[in-house]
């Protein structure tokens, strides 16, 4: 079993935020410690939100506006470390808003795997 629950490991197998964890535990009315114990224990985040008495919609839709901002501001802050053009920066943040990105509204590739570890598969990401 991997840390973040049943499926895969924490955020997948490609890294995640802590945000987005934060996120998770905010919405379930917990500490991320709390989750992170209940996780530990070998409960599913499902498991959790339903003991919680949470819609996993309501947690799905919050990890992925954290995931979402997230992006944005290193987006942002790559262009002002001047590693990233605004034009470049535009390009992207445009490619996300229309789905063409990880993260975007409408992702429907693979990438970077954080939506199975909240219980969704990337084509719901």
């Amino acid at each position: 079993m991997g840390f973040f629950g049943r499926r895969g490991g924490f955020f997948g197998a490609r890294g995640g935020s802590w945000t987005m964890f934060d996120t998770a535990a905010d919405v379930l009315g917990l500490t991320p410690v709390e989750l992170f114990a209940e996780l530990h224990d070998g409960k599913s985040l499902e498991e959790i939100a339903e003991t919680q008495g949470v819609d996993m919609e309501d947690v799905q839709g919050a990890v992925q506006a954290a995931g979402l901002e997230g992006r944005k501001e290193a987006i942002e802050q790559a262009v002002e470390d001047g590693t990233l053009s605004q034009e470049q920066a535009d390009w992207m943040l445009e490619g996300m808003e229309k789905g063409f990105f990880p993260g975007g509204r409408g992702f429907r590739g693979g990438g970077f795997g954080h939506g199975r570890a909240f219980g969704f598969e990337t084509d719901d990401v």
